[in-house]
């Protein structure tokens, strides 16, 4: 862990806290995943698949709560009482936002379905599922983009609260 400390003195200029530390590791931890899903051609998939392009608003607002909650790290490990009600928040939009992509998703699927076609026209029948699939893309990916990226927020969140229990209330 000695490489790690030396890194974040040359990177910061001094050495911050442990719980800092920690949330920098967790971020390149997930940085790493975000670089598996852009190798895999991951964003370019949610971008052509997701019309309601609500994936991404979801990715940006992690990560302007992870920029928020790694401030709020770095200034609390410094023994100054920090709150990150922003980071909360957050937390529990991505997964609403989640919910409402699956609705939206739903009802895109339902819009498109057109209930009057003939059960002998094979060309109108695939026009209609390939139309109710786009609105399943859309549920499915606002879904799973809201979760992962609330899961990995909580993780930053535990971290800090962690960090805060030790500077300020006791030892775990």
């Amino acid at each position: 862990m000695r490489w790690l400390e030396t890194l974040l003195h040359k990177f910061l200029g001094f050495l911050p806290a442990e719980g800092f530390a920690k949330w920098w590791i967790i971020l390149c931890l997930q940085m790493m995943g975000g670089v598996v899903v852009w190798y895999h051609n991951g964003y370019q998939f949610l971008w052509e698949n997701d019309i309601t392009k609500l994936t991404f608003v979801i990715l940006g607002l992690f990560a302007g709560a992870t920029v928020s909650i790694g401030g709020k790290t770095l200034r609390s490990s410094h023994a100054k009482k920090a709150n990150v009600f922003f980071g909360r928040f957050v937390s529990g939009a991505l997964l609403d936002l989640g919910m409402i992509g699956t609705v939206v998703g739903f009802i895109i699927m339902l819009f498109r379905f057109t209930g009057n076609f003939d059960l002998q026209n094979h060309e109108m029948m695939m026009k209609s599922i390939a139309d109710m699939a786009s609105g399943m893309s859309v549920a499915f990916l606002t879904t799973l983009t809201g979760l992962v990226t609330s899961l990995c927020l909580k993780m930053q969140l535990i971290n800090f609260d962690i960090m805060e229990w030790r500077n300020f209330g006791g030892r775990l």
